[in-house]
């Protein structure tokens, strides 16, 4: 808000939204009058307004973001409600104070929704301008909404408008509409909503001289004019409320100023784009200006590669004596030649500095790639200590470590993985750091096997970062999954120790490559939206002793202090055994981690299970406990599918078994196949999931580095970022929802449009 001083519209439109099934309100303010900023506080109370403080452009020395940038910051402020909001909510309207849009039904929430159903394909429904002329407000005492509604004269409708947008379709806020925007290379669609459904009204011009008679516009219902009045009147009857009303100022200081600047620039042809128009161009009297209120914000300039980034920090509301608006000026900091230089580029260790990874990718070198795969380099950790030195500064000086966040949505987002560890130091060493963030936590669960040296280099590893640990107790562990539910319990507990706080966990086996980068993992968890993600099958009975009563009282699942416990004692539930699919890889909530180690007694039933005889005998446990909707676990799936023969897809992790056609390399171990350089292309760098198994050092160590590389290169912006397909997270059966117009099914393959599966708790539906 820029010199709004224009009460009585900005109650109007307010009141119109809340009337009109509107969720949230998000309303960014640069400068405001202090008496509507009063108003304003009592409405954030009342109907889920936010009032934010916005983001204003700098004054950039040589440039004048006020003169020279289309609508001054309303892009930035739209942007940041934008990416707030954009996975909670199912629509998104953005709109100046002075345009309402309405829908005759009355609710836009509904209209939007079943616009959404009929038209899937559509990003955002336009609802066309109306300009308005209306009454002058003599007085914030007596005023209401009907003031503004009587003798409203409304004119024909125009070929553009507001739009509701469905937030997830789109890379930023539009201004206006979507047309013309494009995602992924794909142009965006937009349909114009018939004026007989709905349109936007502009309460742009004002009647100087009142027209008394009562007289409302047809095309607004009654029953929605008497909606808005009566809940008007009903916050007057608040003393406070009525208080501030009458403090508002009776006559408008810049609305008839703004007014002449807005003409005087669409008349000047010398402006580029008569759409926007600059407060610079403005000749604004702030002689006996109202007191005002504005954002105070610390602008810190940083250098990124080529460019100057510009960060906002430390945002506060400050009063005024008057409401001049400055522009702030940044601090600049000293930039040392390091920052200059950009992100530090991935080390790759010895013998793998020829390497063209950049041709192993572009599909335009295949003699190249098959001279590699003919000629593979490979890499086994050497005997002597010396020979890979991991103290502190060794470690630190042979990969780039991140020391911050690299984004507050990855701070704000801290994640754990939890690995078995059977050997391959060096490897564990440059996977983990490519990925490392500090915000993170990271547990490695050593094999008994492992060799004495590595074992002291783990714990050297660990020593060197405060995130970084390794459970006490080393497990002989084998293939067949003998103690990898003990081994991944170590470190789920090791993880949920004083101050290890967390969103996720990915549980995962020693050769498993992450993929993503850290912040496409974040993203991947939101969308989970609270979900365990485990990929469960049939198979899990008959690796489990015939001979116990497998219910949840005979094997004391539940703690004798739990609350759960007095109830199973009188509902006692047969566990029904499944088994998790690709080796118990999964991706656990913190709620269901906390919920398991705090009301379960894990670790007795992995003891009942566990066998070193039977094969898989790691793959029962969890897959049962997080598939069993009767035992509450936070987060839980269902076993309908099995039942059903079909496997839920899911998105931890991937592997190839068995299959040649799958695995170029043509190098299986345990069924599993071992990707090699030639298989990076087609068959590893574009899966969806997290990790994939397996790529060895011992069999290809150039196909590791350049993987690792690649992710290393987009998580600093070094190679140009590709956008996750949300569509592949969102339609995975245990995340999705329900929307309240389609009918409930559950549906195990990968969900149809409008068919979803478990609900979880919903999002908001309307943003403003």
């Amino acid at each position: 808000m820029f010199y709004y001083d224009n009460w009585p519209v900005l109650i109007t439109a307010l009141e119109m939204y809340a009337a009109s099934g509107v969720s949230v309100f998000n309303l960014p303010i640069m400068n405001i009058i202090k008496e509507i900023y009063d108003v304003l506080k009592l409405y954030e109370a009342q109907i889920n307004l936010n009032i934010e403080f916005g983001i204003v452009i700098p004054n950039i020395p040589g440039y004048n973001p006020s003169a020279q940038t289309a609508a001054i910051s309303q892009r930035m402020c739209y942007n940041e409600c934008f990416y707030k909001y954009r996975e909670a909510a199912e629509f998104i309207l953005f709109a100046d104070l002075d345009e309402v849009i309405i829908a005759t039904t009355g609710n836009l929430l509904v209209e939007a929704r079943q616009y959404h159903f009929q038209y899937p394909e559509i990003t955002g429904f336009e609802f066309l301008w109306k300009n308005a002329e209306y009454n002058k407000v003599s007085s914030p005492s007596t005023f209401s909404p009907n003031d503004i509604f009587n003798r409203l004269k409304l004119d024909k409708i125009q070929g553009v408008g507001m739009s509701i947008v469905i937030p997830k379709k789109l890379p930023f806020s539009p201004l206006h509409s979507v047309r013309g925007m494009q995602y992924n290379g794909v142009e965006l669609k937009s349909m114009n909503v018939k004026e007989k459904d709905g349109f936007t009204l502009r309460l742009r011009n004002v009647r100087p001289e009142p027209i008394r008679t009562e007289q409302y516009p047809q095309e607004i219902l009654d029953f929605f004019l008497t909606t808005v009045s009566t809940n008007f009147l009903k916050r007057k009857e608040d003393s406070s409320f009525k208080k501030a009303l009458d403090n508002l100022p009776r006559e408008s200081f810049f609305a008839l100023q703004l007014k002449a600047c807005k003409t005087k620039s669409y008349n000047n042809q010398a402006i580029a784009c008569s759409e926007y128009y600059s407060l610079q161009n403005c000749d604004l009297d702030f002689t006996n200006s109202p007191k005002s209120l504005a954002v105070q914000a610390d602008y810190t300039k940083h250098r990124y590669n080529k460019l100057n980034v510009y960060s906002c920090s430390n945002r506060q509301i400050v009063y005024k004596e008057n409401c001049k608006f400055e522009l702030p000026e940044p601090l600049v900091f000293l930039i040392t030649n390091s920052l200059l230089s950009g992100p530090k580029p991935f080390k790759r260790p010895p013998g793998t500095e020829h390497l063209q990874c950049e041709w192993v990718y572009d599909g335009q070198h295949p003699e190249y790639v098959k001279q590699l795969a003919d000629n593979r380099t490979t890499f086994v950790d050497p005997e002597e200590d010396h020979e890979l030195p991991t103290d502190c500064a060794s470690i630190r000086n042979r990969h780039n470590w991140n020391k911050r966040p690299l984004s507050q949505e990855e701070a704000d987002f801290p994640i754990a993985i939890a690995r078995t560890i059977y050997g391959d130091y060096f490897y564990q060493e440059m996977t983990l750091a490519a990925i490392y963030q500090p915000q993170n936590h990271y547990c490695l669960s050593l094999d008994v096997d492992v060799s004495e040296v590595n074992k002291k280099r783990f714990h050297n590893l660990a020593s060197c970062f405060p995130n970084i640990v390794i459970p006490p107790v080393e497990r002989k562990m084998n293939s067949d999954g003998y103690n990898i539910d003990l081994a991944n319990l170590d470190c789920l507990k090791a993880l949920t120790t004083k101050n290890k706080k967390w969103k996720y966990v990915a549980v995962l086996h020693s050769y498993d490559l992450i993929l993503r980068t850290n912040a496409e993992i974040v993203q991947i968890y939101k969308w989970l939206n609270g979900a365990n993600d485990i990929s469960i099958t049939n198979g899990g009975p008959h690796r489990v002793s015939r001979f116990v009563n497998w219910t949840v009282n005979n094997v004391k699942l539940f703690k004798k202090e739990s609350k759960y416990h007095k109830h199973f004692e009188t509902n006692d539930v047969q566990l029904t055994f499944v088994r998790a699919d690709n080796k118990n890889k999964m991706s656990l909530s913190r709620e269901a981690v906390d919920f398991m180690l705090k009301e379960m007694d894990i670790e007795r039933l992995i003891n009942m299970i566990n066998n070193r005889w039977v094969v898989g005998t790691d793959e029962v446990v969890f897959g049962t406990l997080l598939s069993m909707p009767q035992l509450m676990i936070p987060g839980h799936f269902t076993q309908e599918c099995i039942i059903q023969m079909r496997l839920n897809m899911y998105a931890t992790n991937h592997a190839t078994f068995g299959n040649p056609k799958y695995c170029f390399s043509n190098k299986f171990v345990n069924n599993v196949c071992v990707f090699g350089i030639e298989d990076l292309v087609k068959h590893v760098h574009y899966v969806k999931h997290i990790s994939i198994k397996k790529l060895l050092p011992s069999f290809d160590l150039n196909a590791v580095v350049c993987e690792v590389e690649n992710t290393y290169q987009r998580t600093h912006g070094i190679v140009p970022y590709q956008p996750l397909n949300r569509d592949y997270y969102t339609s995975l059966q245990h995340t999705c929802k329900t929307i309240e117009f389609a009918p409930y099914e559950l549906n195990c393959c990968l969900v149809l449009k409008h068919t979803f599966a478990t609900p979880l708790r919903p999002g908001l539906g309307m943003v403003l």
